[in-house]
């Protein structure tokens, strides 16, 4: 399915899963490849939309809608759990209730997976090297898949096909 901003005219996924069920919702991302998932809590809660990243091998942008497909937080570059880095030791959940997580995992540069049609600018991170005298790697740069979205946006889900 895709996943639109729909007050941006915006592609966020163009194939993302779903999952509605307690064990589709635990599992969430984990031990994934890289692809999208919209996690459907059945009702607005901000407890139930939580999410950790335990197990997780990438790092994604989250998106927490409402029942009414309205955009009630956003969440930028969520780390997955390091044992190393207590920054990563924690619990994800929305400012307010929602009932739809959209977890947005990055494409790898040359894979199948393909990054939104955001104007140039706007597909990196501002995020810069940390030296100016060596050549940047991919990991210095890496898509922003949020685009311009923003809280009180409209999203909409769209049937592939």
């Amino acid at each position: 399915m895709q996943v639109v901003n729909k007050t941006r005219n915006i592609v966020l996924s163009r194939n993302a899963g779903i999952a509605n069920t307690l064990f589709g919702r635990m599992r969430g991302l984990m031990f994934s490849g890289r692809k999208d998932l919209v996690l459907d809590c059945g009702f607005d809660d901000a407890t139930a939309a939580a999410i950790h990243m335990l197990f997780m091998r990438f790092p994604i942008d989250v998106i927490w809608a409402d029942s009414k497909m309205n955009v009630v937080d956003l969440q930028e570059n969520v780390q997955p759990f390091n044992p190393l880095k207590p920054s990563t030791w924690r619990i994800y959940k929305p400012e307010k209730p929602a009932r739809y997580v959209i977890e947005l995992g990055f494409p790898l540069f040359g894979s199948r997976f393909s990054v939104p049609s955001f104007q140039f600018p706007e597909v990196f991170s501002s995020r810069k090297p940390k030296t100016e005298n060596r050549k940047p790697r991919t990991e210095d740069w890496r898509p922003n898949r949020l685009g311009t979205t923003e809280i009180g946006d409209k999203i909409e889900f769209k049937q592939n096909g």
